[in-house]
């Protein structure tokens, strides 16, 4: 991991199974955009019974706006897991950042 990823980990206040896999600089655009994924063999709680399930797909690419960066806006963008509960059957856990039907991460709607 490069020390630009590690920084926003620990920004983030990401904990495993989440990680930055990598954060791009678009300076044309003044964007700073910080990629996010999930380890192998990720477990996830069930968002219901907080059981341990395992990823059973993931969502398409989702983006949310986040606090600025150095005057650069900044959006983090993660595909979504899905997890398999054998008692609530397929479900959407929680994220750390935010919710997968928002465009704007929590620290960002706190902000306005």
């Amino acid at each position: 991991m490069s020390e630009i990823s590690l920084l926003y980990q620990e920004l983030l206040d990401l904990q495993p199974p989440w990680f930055v896999k990598d954060v791009v600089l678009r300076e044309a655009l003044r964007r700073v955009e910080v990629h996010l994924d999930t380890m192998d063999g990720a477990t996830f709680p069930c968002p219901v019974c907080s059981r341990s399930c395992p990823m059973c797909a993931v969502s398409p690419l989702q983006t949310w706006r986040h606090l600025d960066t150095c005057n650069r806006h900044t959006y983090l963008s993660a595909r979504s897991p899905l997890v398999r509960c054998s008692q609530h059957g397929v479900l959407q856990p929680s994220l750390p950042w935010g919710e997968s039907n928002s465009r704007v991460t929590r620290d960002f709607e706190f902000l306005i």
